[in-house]
């Protein structure tokens, strides 16, 4: 069996599309431990290994989680305050104050 690795096997990677040649994972350490441990593997706080999936595909989907994590709270925080003073920070009296540039 020849050793090394191949171009394109690398380059699926950095493609926004799946993987043509998916990743061998016998012998892996992680993924027996997963498939060992049902409590460990199905626990929210892990995140699940898709052998079909290039990073760029799984940066846009970590990214879109991301993003939604915070539109919920981000709403709701939105709704209990309000303002109850507006202060304009540039102006004194009649004249604007100065500023440099």
């Amino acid at each position: 069996k020849k050793k090394g690795f191949i171009m394109e096997r690398l380059g699926q990677y950095l493609a926004d599309a799946p993987l043509t040649i998916t990743p061998n994972m016998e012998g892996n350490d992680w993924t027996a431990f997963l498939k060992e441990n049902e409590c460990i593997r199905n626990h929210s706080s892990i995140l699940q290994h898709y052998t079909d999936t290039s990073l760029i595909q799984q940066f846009k989907d970590l990214s879109a989680r991301i993003t939604d994590i915070f539109e919920t709270p981000k709403d709701v925080l939105d709704k209990q305050f309000k303002p109850v003073h507006v202060f304009h920070l540039f102006n004194f009296g009649d004249k604007p104050l100065r500023m440099s540039s």
